[in-house]
């Protein structure tokens, strides 16, 4: 019995419910979860990517479709079993995605033997995707549903990309009710085809970065077992990793929002947009087109460039500052004698936030602690830098 012809309102005789025994198998015999991409993707559930316009929600779709469909591993993500991939664009004209498939092509250096045979495309322009709508009177139907099972089947897909969800169904997105059905029917191919479903979604606006903001009923979230948050990098962030402000539109980060499966990631996992030439010049369009692409970008710590020398001469500048009756300090409000001006003063790359951040650990692990002096000019007694010679790197 399908999905269809459950909720179709068709006369179906319906299965006796027979209450079964939990089948006695030790841990060890239990199969584990089948894992595709990371903890993200898995074979048999939905999992929900929500992100506001031109953040890049296809670029990261069409990436991981390609990074799984090659076996590459691009991404930073481990590629569990490599399987083909089937992305369902109902959004854009597919000459557009041929665009942006060729940009992580010529980024990443992937060949057309590598995809070919196991990346597929749909085009949503010639042919629309309805997995779930309002039929006659008050059921929902699900026209296209057993035709994607058969059609994913027939190709062995492991993973289905739905680019975006919003336009695979004609239901009230702010229903509960409609969206659970569309919900069901997409986590129904899932668990009939055997393969991971990718749902692709947008934000409703003012989008914070958490989860509850997708556009929709609440139980959009709820139906997923994994979802997923992709957003620009902050404004206050940039000063941090030295991106100039202007090109924080270039850095994403991707974020677990809800993660029922899988630990929950303690660090976000941040992209690089990067823009290459497509080199298809024409005598009317003479520049041809640049086209971005996503590539695995690790966001600079506050340590990066920072060996046992540079940090072992902060430390001789901080400590003659006591010896000498100027100490430096630690203090937010500490201004001339602020200790992250000598971390500036010998990383000139590194922003304030990263100075402040190398000295509070400092302090926090005990290779500065503060001692007290007196203060000649003022004649008050203050709290002062020292290095503890003991935890000096070597």
């Amino acid at each position: 019995m399908s999905i269809s012809d459950e909720y179709a309102g068709a006369n179906v005789t319906r299965l006796p419910l027979r209450p079964r025994r939990l089948k006695r198998r030790e841990p060890h015999e239990i199969p584990p979860r089948p894992w595709l991409y990371g903890t993200i993707l898995q074979r048999g559930f939905t999992s929900m990517i929500i992100a506001p316009g031109g953040t890049g929600k296809t670029q990261l779709g069409l990436a991981i479709a390609a990074d799984i469909a090659s076996g590459r591993g691009f991404l930073g993500f481990k590629i569990w079993e490599r399987v083909p991939v089937w992305y369902l664009n109902l959004e854009d004209p597919e000459v557009e995605i041929e665009r942006r498939m060729a940009a992580i092509r010529l980024i990443h250096g992937i060949t057309w033997d590598e995809v070919d045979e196991w990346l597929y495309l749909h085009n949503g322009r010639e042919r629309p995707v309805c997995i779930a709508a309002k039929g006659d009177g008050s059921h929902i139907v699900y026209p296209d549903h057993d035709l994607v099972v058969a059609a994913a089947r027939a190709c062995g897909m492991g993973l289905i990309v739905v680019d975006p969800f919003a336009r695979s169904h004609s239901l009230v997105e702010n229903s509960n009710e409609e969206m659970n059905a569309a919900m069901g029917a997409w986590n129904a191919v899932a668990e009939e085809v055997g393969c991971g479903v990718a749902l692709l979604q947008h934000v409703r606006k003012g989008f914070t970065g958490d989860v509850e903001d997708s556009r929709g009923a609440r139980a959009l979230i709820d139906g997923a077992r994994m979802c997923l948050t992709l957003q620009h990098m902050a404004t206050e962030e940039c000063e941090q990793v030295g991106v100039k402000v202007d090109d924080r539109h270039r850095f994403v980060r991707l974020l677990d929002g809800k993660v029922n499966m899988a630990p929950q990631a303690s660090e976000a996992t941040w992209f690089e947009m990067r823009e290459v030439e497509l080199g298809n010049a024409t005598a009317i369009y003479p520049n041809g087109d640049r086209v971005s692409a996503l590539a695995r970008w690790t966001k600079p710590g506050p340590w990066g460039g920072l060996d046992n020398i540079i940090a072992n001469r902060i430390l001789d500048a901080v400590e003659e500052g006591f010896r000498d009756g100027r100490p430096y300090s630690a203090a937010s409000k500490a201004e001339a004698r602020a200790a992250w001006r000598i971390v500036q003063k010998h990383c000139p790359d590194k922003a304030e936030a990263a100075c402040r951040a190398i000295v509070n650990t400092w302090v926090k692990n005990g290779l500065l602690f503060a001692q007290d002096y007196r203060d000649k000019a003022e004649g008050k007694d203050r709290l002062g830098l020292r290095v503890n010679a003991t935890k000096r790197p070597s």
